[in-house]
């Protein structure tokens, strides 16, 4: 049986993951425990497969490729990156269900901006998935988070919930 691990890792600075995850020190004990899973796994010759998952926000955008190039390093199996999206804190859970914030994005001063940095930053990852890196996401996801931040509502349609399609998979 192998199992499918996944952590949120939002920064290769620990004041950016910490920044993003508002803990003071979740930085380095997300990177001992990802280090750890690994020795382990390594140790003891398991199948579980370590996926990092990275928030695509302004504040980890730049830093989106050091992390691919991290992940290598350390021998991980994949990265997934998820994109910014309204916070569960927006939502009003009245009698007809989910009711989400209008215009969340614009004042949200996480939502990406620089559309040209975007670009680069999301075509870095392509082309390094297309090189063999281990990039979870397929390429049309990765490619559809340019129009998604330039316009968080012009293409929800293609982007289906799966939470928690992959939390655990058991092969």
């Amino acid at each position: 049986v192998g199992l499918f691990r996944a952590g949120m890792f939002d920064g290769i600075a620990a004041g950016t993951h910490d920044t993003t995850r508002g803990v003071a020190g979740a930085f380095v004990r997300t990177l001992k425990g990802v280090e750890r899973l690994k020795h382990w796994r390594d140790k003891l010759g398991g199948a579980t497969r370590i996926t990092v998952s990275t928030l695509v926000d302004a504040s980890t955008l730049a830093e989106i490729p050091a992390i691919l190039d991290w992940v290598v390093e350390m021998g991980l199996d994949e990265l997934h990156l998820v994109p910014l999206d309204q916070d569960v804190g927006g939502i009003n859970y009245g009698a007809n269900g989910y009711e989400f914030e209008s215009g969340w994005f614009e004042k949200n001063p996480l939502w990406i901006r620089d559309i040209a940095k975007l670009e680069e930053v999301i075509g870095y990852v392509i082309a390094k998935k297309r090189a063999g890196y281990p990039v979870a996401d397929p390429v049309t996801f990765l490619e559809h988070m340019i129009p998604y931040f330039r316009d968080a509502g012009g293409i929800q349609h293609l982007r289906p919930c799966r939470a928690g399609s992959e939390l655990m998979r058991i092969t």
